[in-house]
């Protein structure tokens, strides 16, 4: 409800829905560990790559997708996936709110920039799916926002805070927005290169 008022408003570029969930590894050799869900719309970030493979006219094949918004489907750094001893397609047991979940790892993060290596300390799920999975269907925990061009941060937030009920925050926090965006730029490359390779 409310993130399609937020994306229509004419101060808004763009809007990026957080959703954030609080886990612990259930699998050896890493069992008892603290990790944090990360859910993104990777569909919003997948949008125009089927022409950034090697060859241009090649759409994704439908296994590709399957892979990415599989329900079950995470993305994690190397580094992290090290440690748990996860490969891809490998599954591996997680508890959250008092049950054990399966998740099952999709890919692995690029860990060449410092935004990949951020990311990739993260299990990264599809929004949609992580909310379906964890009963948290319409709820998210974070929207950040993209002002157009012209528009300053301040005017964004008053514009916004005009339309939003009462309990809801707007704030300006633009180191954390820019963290962000790097972070969701640096997923869609690496979701492209993810995509480019698995052909």
């Amino acid at each position: 409800r409310l993130l399609e008022p937020i994306q229509l408003h004419p101060a808004v570029q763009s809007a990026h829905p957080i959703l954030r969930l609080k886990t612990i590894v259930l699998s050896e050799p890493q069992a008892g560990r603290p990790l944090e869900i990360l859910g993104l719309d990777l569909l919003e970030q997948a949008e125009g790559l089927a022409g950034t493979s090697s060859d241009d006219s090649a759409p994704f094949q439908s296994k590709e997708w399957d892979r990415i918004f599989s329900p079950q489907a995470v993305f994690l750094g190397r580094d992290l996936a090290q440690q748990l001893k996860l490969q891809v397609d490998q599954s591996f047991m997680i508890q959250i709110d008092g049950k054990s979940v399966e998740l099952i790892v999709g890919g692995f993060m690029d860990p060449s920039t410092i935004h990949g290596k951020r990311l990739g300390a993260y299990l990264i799920m599809d929004i949609a799916s992580a909310q379906w999975m964890f009963d948290r269907v319409g709820r998210v925990h974070e929207i950040h926002l993209v002002p157009r061009q012209g528009v300053s941060q301040n005017q964004l937030v008053q514009d916004i805070s005009a339309i939003m009920p009462s309990p809801v925050s707007v704030r300006v926090a633009a180191q954390r927005n820019a963290q962000v965006e790097g972070m969701l730029k640096a997923f869609q490359m690496n979701l492209t290169m993810l995509l480019s390779h698995r052909k």
